[in-house]
């Protein structure tokens, strides 16, 4: 949220923490209306807006290759015309570029796609910054599957309004591009019913993915700090309180705050900071004007959190932003009885590194509220936890909370201890089995497609009949029997039969792992998400009992979803939304005829990854 807090010093009352007299000249007047909490007086945030620090929701139209079958020939009118004049633009289909097929030829190509492409971007994001993407198959179009597929580089711009792609040259500014391979989606819709789409398999969608780092920004993305009252002396005054809390770094290009005249000061986000914008963006909003005065301005904030619980977050951040002199003044709020200060307490001290905050943060994570209790166990998990802490994580991955579970061994998984044992299968996907009494299988894509298997005695049960993918997928096992029969054929027809353990430790690798000269182990090769939707069958089937199977929300369209609903009543700033003018595409030159290879050039040709996982995959069938 876009915080706008207002002008003002210290209440005469409270003798403490009185921001400098700021000399006005006879033509200065508020510019800027503010509304301050109380507790937020004697801030940055009380002299000025912080403009370009929303998260920006990006989006743009891009190309699938590598579909075998699943693309699109049919798509509306307007779609295909913004995709033919944005090949035409770039090259694609010029002799010239090293072309062999017309652009229309690749539209018309089973093989290839036309996709929407969505990010989330912190505001105030240096060039170069990545950020996952969410793929998706647009309405009107007859692609069936995002499957093995590979998305073209394709520029990204901020979304003004959902919907059709524009028309006309002139369009937002691109602030980033995407790029690589797609990751179909296992995850929960969010707002959605996981147990009716688990129960259904409607959560298994591959008509959309993800790729994972897969945008970076292209340019620096401005932070401005706009004066409330426009002086020279304010402004003055704003640049040394900034720079004096956020000194320039090695490498910064200029220092934290640069004026720009009386009304604005340019805001550089120093290099400690970045992949953790808002971060630091919500510190300097939250920095205390004078400096020097750490222990009055704890009193003054401990004082306006009592009387006012419902200011927890700004006091939270308003701690932070002092530093560690605020330890001793804040750590009266660990036992504090109401839970709101007490958390935000507890917070400050966790992000500051207070040892003394681990006891009080397991006994949240315990006891307190079910949104509080994982915020906690995260916390834990962000400080570097001590042995004992770590023993107290370990009984929550018993917790009945299954949310709670996941937040422990996120938590565990951090501090790289015994409880989690973790294998990759053949670069595709990790696989982490879980100490729990507890049984579940937890699909998450967290840094890495990951299947996170709760308790290490998890097994198929027996006897089983089960077949999946139009018989292609076959399993076998008796009920005094320790093995059971997979049978699988490829889309070519062929056969591979086998005899396998029913234990999860074994299945799962079985499942994803290819067979090689150098590793010759048994296995099918299957994808990341063709492997859930082979677990997720015998889950559905009831072959895996007493086992939970969640899948995380969709983390991406969850935060556009969230963003979106915030713009609402909210316009961005002209600076902050650039717009172009596209030059026209280009008439064909004599001689060029077709357009870019599958692997060719321009915006819209792939950039491969040399780390990572090559391609995702289906937890339905793959539909050739």
């Amino acid at each position: 949220m876009l915080l706008a807090f207002g002008l003002g010093a210290l209440s005469a009352c409270s003798g403490v923490e009185k921001a400098p007299p700021q000399p006005r000249s006879a033509n200065t007047k508020a510019t800027i209306p503010l509304d301050v909490p109380e507790i937020m007086k004697g801030t940055v945030a009380s002299l000025g807006v912080l403009d370009g620090h929303e998260d920006i929701v990006v989006h743009g139209w891009g190309f699938v290759v590598g579909l075998r079958g699943t693309g699109s020939r049919i798509m509306p009118d307007p779609v295909r015309a913004h995709m033919l004049a944005e090949m035409a633009r770039m090259g694609v289909g010029q002799v010239s570029m090293g072309s062999s097929l017309s652009p229309e030829a690749l539209l018309d190509s089973p093989d290839t796609a036309v996709v929407i492409v969505e990010g989330i971007i912190p505001g105030g994001s240096p060039q170069g910054t990545r950020f996952d993407v969410r793929v998706s198959i647009p309405p009107g179009t007859d692609a069936t599957s995002l499957e093995g597929g590979r998305l073209w580089t394709t520029d990204l711009r901020p979304m003004l309004n959902p919907g059709p792609p524009p028309v006309g040259s002139r369009q937002a500014r691109a602030i980033a591009k995407a790029s690589g391979d797609i990751f179909t989606n296992p995850f929960v819709t969010p707002g959605g019913d996981e147990t009716a789409e688990l129960a259904t398999g409607t959560n298994v969608n591959r008509m959309s993915g993800h790729i994972l780092g897969g945008g970076a920004t292209s340019r620096d993305l401005p932070l401005k700090l706009r004066i409330a009252s426009p002086s020279h002396t304010t402004a003055s005054t704003l640049q040394q309180v900034i720079n004096s809390y956020f000194p320039q770094e090695p490498g910064q290009r200029s220092k934290t705050a640069r004026g720009e005249g009386d009304a604005s000061i340019e805001i550089t986000v120093p290099p400690s900071y970045y992949g953790r914008v808002s971060e630091f963006t919500y510190l300097l909003q939250h920095t205390t004007l004078l400096t020097g005065a750490t222990p009055y301005a704890v009193q003054f904030i401990n004082r306006e959190l009592k009387r006012a619980p419902g200011e927890f977050e700004h006091a939270t951040w308003r701690w932070q932003a002092l530093g560690v002199q605020v330890l001793p003044g804040i750590r009266e709020f660990y036992t504090y009885p109401e839970e709101k200060p007490r958390y935000a307490a507890l917070r400050a001290g966790a992000r500051l590194n207070d040892a003394h905050v681990e006891p009080h943060l397991l006994d949240l994570a315990k006891t307190g509220s079910p949104v509080v209790r994982k915020d906690a166990i995260r916390l834990l998990g962000d400080m570097s936890p001590q042995p004992g802490t770590i023993f107290a994580l370990r009984e929550l991955l018993d917790d009945a909370d299954p949310d709670v579970r996941i937040a422990a061994y996120e938590a565990l998984a951090k501090a790289n201890t015994r409880f989690i044992r973790t294998i990759q299968v053949d670069r595709k996907f990790m696989v982490d089995y879980v100490e729990s009494a507890r049984p579940m299988i937890y699909v998450t894509l967290l840094e890495f497609p990951r299947i996170v298997v709760f308790g290490l005695n998890n097994e198929i049960s027996r006897p089983i009949t089960l077949q999946t993918w139009g018989s292609r997928f076959i399993i076998r096992g008796g009920a005094d029997s320790d093995l059971i029969d997979v049978l699988y054929r490829d889309e070519e027809g062929n056969a591979s039969p086998h005899r396998i353990s029913p234990r999860l430790t074994e299945f799962i690798p079985f499942l994803g792992h290819t067979t090689t000269i150098e590793r010759p182990m048994p296995g099918l090769g299957l994808t990341y998400t063709e492997t859930i939707g082979i677990l997720h069958a015998i889950h559905a089937a009831q072959h895996l009992p007493g086992v939970q199977f969640r899948t995380e929300q969709d983390r991406i369209l969850l935060a556009i979803q969230e963003r979106m609903a915030e713009r609402r009543d909210y316009q961005e700033r002209p600076e902050f939304i650039e717009f172009e003018e596209l030059p026209p595409a280009p008439s064909p030159t004599p001689g060029d005829q077709g357009g870019s290879a599958i692997d060719g050039g321009g915006v819209l040709a792939p950039i491969r990854r040399d780390q990572g996982p090559a391609s995702g995959g289906s937890d339905a069938p793959p539909g050739r």
